[in-house]
């Protein structure tokens, strides 16, 4: 962490610094856009179900990992 100092009349303060650059909502919004239609939560859980399965090979692997 990289500390920036501030003196005042009382104190010496240590502020860190921010860790990203600031940016504007204008100038990262664009990367939200979508072409197709909004996904349902459902469509959602199911997409997030079926890349956990792809990753761990299927829902028997997962139950046998998850004793680990």
């Amino acid at each position: 962490m990289r500390l920036v100092s501030e003196n005042t009349p009382e104190e010496v303060l240590l502020k860190p610094l921010p860790a990203f650059v600031q940016t504007r909502p204008e100038d990262v919004f664009g990367s939200l856009a979508c072409d197709g239609a909004s996904k349902s939560l459902a469509d959602m859980d199911a997409g997030v179900l079926a890349e956990a399965e792809r990753r761990v090979g299927g829902p028997e692997e997962y139950k046998q990992d998850a004793g680990r």
